[in-house]
């Protein structure tokens, strides 16, 4: 049995994703900060520079990933459509950040098993 060395971890990565990383949130008196920084990395490739990890979804509230980027952009595509949907209802409600949480933790739950990437699934790939 042949082990590789951790410098040889990078030749045989035969998917890289792009990920990133550093999202910090905050709680204090006034309420609730978050930071991240804009670094998207293709597998050792620092690739994009100006990546926004942490979007505003409705009026009060903001979501912020870090890891495989385009799970989040996913996630924030299924938040701005429940967004939307809300604002054509028209009943002077707007989504509260703990509606917002409740609807993405079950969307989080209900991924399969297996751990696939949520965006393999939005595509078909499996």
């Amino acid at each position: 049995m042949q082990f590789y060395q951790p410098q040889d971890a990078r030749k045989h990565t035969t998917t890289p994703y792009v990920t990133g990383s550093s999202v910090v949130g905050i709680k204090f008196d006034g309420g609730v900060m978050l930071a991240s920084d804009t670094l998207a990395s293709y597998g050792s490739l620092a690739r994009y520079v100006d990546f926004q990890r942490i979007k505003k979804i409705g009026d009060y509230t903001l979501v912020g990933a870090s890891g495989e980027l385009s799970d989040f952009q996913y996630i924030e595509k299924i938040l701005s459509e429940l967004v939307v949907n809300d604002f054509c209802l028209d009943d002077g409600y707007t989504l509260t950040p703990k509606e917002i949480y409740s609807y993405l933790t079950r969307v989080l739950y209900n991924r399969p098993v297996s751990y696939t990437h949520l965006r393999a699934h939005e595509t078909g790939r499996n």
